[in-house]
């Protein structure tokens, strides 16, 4: 959960609201295999009457593994001219 109190305009645009001072917004994500959905709910008493929902479905698309390797030794990467010298093996 994560809590958001202080807005700027961009943000009154993005939840399709109007807020005062003493709004707050709280974001529930949850991922359900390959859809992550989040939930945001916007408290303010002073513009509703009651919290106001949201949510925002994201689908993961391509995952794809990046593979890593110890530097210096990664297979696909020219050593570039670093002035430290090769261990010849």
């Amino acid at each position: 959960m994560t809590r958001t109190t202080h807005f700027k305009m961009g943000d009154i645009k993005h939840h399709r609201g109007f807020n005062s001072e003493d709004a707050t917004i709280e974001y529930y994500p949850s991922r359900h295999g390959d859809v992550l959905t989040v939930l945001g709910i916007m408290d303010d008493p002073a513009m509703f009457a009651e919290p106001f929902a949201l949510t925002s479905p994201f689908r993961l698309e391509n995952l794809a593994l990046v593979p890593h390797y110890r530097p210096g030794k990664n297979p696909f990467k020219k050593l570039k001219n670093t002035g430290v010298e090769k261990d010849s093996q």
